[in-house]
């Protein structure tokens, strides 16, 4: 932790990556709520929060240890669980929980309308596709099955595309979401949240 927040109840927690790089990750505790601070590694090492419920979901919680334990450098340990509750910090969720309710509501909104926007946009190329294929296979066959063959050939084709757009974005999201710290803030899995709805809309 390389400074605590005297403002309100956060702190702002210094790490490197990979290559060595420095950087600053500023975090903001919940009042009311047990959190866990700990220390992630891998691509970054960085001092880190998460709720205690689920931090315990999620990795084992230790003792801090004593001066004759050996801890190894990419473990990660737990080094306190925090609780507190005051006025000035309860003012500050509550602003902070307008925002994320405003932020929600500017998702829902925008992704809602592109959704129906991208919806209808490829309902209507893969319908002008399907007619296409239909008259192309029924005018090479030759019967009446090539109509309805060449109507269906479309459609695993579609699942396709969309398969792969949807998988190209899901890794597009990550790499945004996790190239400044190398952790999922909750503002970046809502945004992830609020895309998979919207494709799901698609």
């Amino acid at each position: 932790i390389r400074s605590i927040d005297s403002n309100g109840l956060g702190f702002v927690a210094d790490g490197s990556d990979s290559n060595g790089r420095k950087f600053e990750k500023h975090f903001t505790l919940t009042p009311g709520e047990e959190s866990v601070v700990y220390r992630t590694s891998g691509w970054s090492a960085l001092g880190c929060i998460k709720p205690l419920y689920q931090f315990l979901l999620d990795a084992e919680l230790h003792t801090p240890p004593t001066r004759e334990e050996n801890v190894c450098e990419n473990e990660t340990v737990a080094v306190a669980v925090i609780k507190d509750i005051g006025s000035k910090s309860k003012e500050l969720s509550e602003d902070e929980g307008q925002n994320t309710e405003n932020l929600e509501i500017c998702l829902d909104v925008f992704s809602t309308l592109f959704a129906h926007m991208t919806g209808f946009a490829a309902i209507d190329a893969f319908s002008k596709l399907q007619l296409q294929m239909s008259v192309a296979v029924d005018e090479l066959w030759g019967n009446s099955y090539g109509a309805a063959l060449g109507a269906f050939a479309v459609v695993p084709l579609v699942a396709c595309v969309v398969f792969v757009l949807f998988h190209a974005s899901f890794l597009v999201r990550y790499r945004i979401s996790t190239s400044d710290d190398d952790v999922v803030d909750d503002v970046e899995r809502l945004w992830d949240d609020s895309v998979v709805e919207a494709e799901n809309d698609v």
